[in-house]
């Protein structure tokens, strides 16, 4: 069973984005990821670059048609995966574990489009635009129970050991 405790947040503009976007950063250490949704135009792109830019980024950082985006900060890499430029296919055979590293954040940008490939533990964030610089944030932190190391229902295992 996943815990989760969720949180809302309204931001009014830019400036308010900006700043939630340093308070998130501030947050995240090296090793985990973030999963970032939201209908285009929604904010998690301008997320993405503030949590760059928080983390010590001093690069440019375009909007470039490249799925993958590295940024190298003082507190560790950063790695940028941008699937809403990826099929739904080339979703499916993404080598994601590649980018889920111990000594690095990885922002995960369109993460509904690949929910099965997450890893366990993720901050999930959903914008949602609700007025011209008006933004919606949601934001959990999950832990997931791994499937593959989930327990049996001991009742389950003795009565089935008991037919």
């Amino acid at each position: 069973m996943p815990t989760r405790k969720t949180s809302v947040a309204k931001l009014t503009s830019q400036k308010d984005t900006l700043s939630w976007a340093k308070q998130l950063a501030d947050t995240l250490q090296p090793g985990e990821s973030v999963a970032l949704m939201g209908n285009p135009g929604s904010g998690t792109t301008v997320l993405a670059k503030a949590i760059a830019a928080a983390w010590g980024y001093e690069g440019q950082i375009n909007d470039s048609k490249n799925a993958v985006k590295e940024y190298p900060t003082p507190k560790g890499m950063i790695y940028h995966l941008d699937l809403s430029l990826l099929t739904r296919r080339e979703c499916q055979r993404f080598e994601f574990q590649n980018y889920f590293d111990k000594t690095a954040l990885c922002l995960i940008e369109g993460a509904e489009r690949a929910q099965s490939h997450l890893p366990r533990d993720v901050v999930e964030i959903y914008l949602r635009r609700v007025g011209e610089n008006q933004r919606e944030v949601k934001w959990t932190r999950r832990k997931r129970q791994n499937p593959k190391t989930r327990r049996r229902n001991p009742m389950s295992v003795a009565r089935s050991s008991l037919d």
